[in-house]
């Protein structure tokens, strides 16, 4: 949920403001309180276990959880050892099976779980691959209507006619400053966007 939040502020809610931005500050702190709550249960319920039975067989299942374990199933961005994802190691915390005894249940809830985050990096994927596709087809689109714009207002130079030479000349002069205008603009948007288009 922490790596959601952050992904979906990093995207919708940088430089949005003071209040959105508190909004999404509170929000991640909740979550945060909430993981460290539940990180003290389970520190808690070890240290019970430890006390009833130091060497019981539960020890392989309940580790101890350390401060660097209590983290996302995925690389993040912030991670202090930076890796690459080939040699990335997930948290124990998301290897344990949830059964007691390590049977298959556990591993196809696992599983599951697996199956249904990579389902979700694989559709993140999918929709970035076709915003990307969508902002290229605006970029290509503004160009062309720049250009036909400028086309537009080259020819209402001389739609008009009035009696008055001289107000016919600043028509027309009007006319030619904004297809000059809007030329520029294209060929500027055109030379800033080539590598993308």
């Amino acid at each position: 949920m922490i790596t959601g939040l952050v992904q979906f502020k990093k995207l919708n809610i940088s430089g949005a403001g003071n209040k959105p931005n508190t909004r999404m500050r509170t929000l991640y702190n909740r979550l945060q309180l909430r993981i460290q709550r539940a990180a003290d249960r389970y520190r808690a319920a070890r240290d019970a276990l430890l006390a009833l039975d130091p060497n019981g067989t539960w020890r392989d299942r309940f580790r101890k959880l350390n401060p660097a374990d209590i983290r996302g199933p995925g690389r993040q961005e912030d991670d202090k050892i930076i890796q690459t994802n080939g040699r990335y190691e997930m948290s124990w915390i998301w290897l344990i099976s949830r059964s007691s005894n390590g049977d298959s249940d556990g591993e196809a809830a696992f599983d599951e779980t697996m199956r249904s985050e990579w389902a979700k990096m694989r559709a993140r994927r999918d929709r970035w691959d076709e915003e990307y596709m969508l902002v290229q087809e605006e970029m290509r689109r503004t160009v062309v209507y720049l250009e036909w714009k400028a086309n537009w207002w080259k020819g209402q130079a001389s739609r008009r006619v009035v009696e008055n030479a001289t107000l016919m000349q600043g028509l027309s002069a009007y006319a030619y400053r904004q297809e000059s205008l809007l030329t520029s603009l294209a060929a500027s948007c055109a030379m800033k966007w080539v590598g993308a288009l």
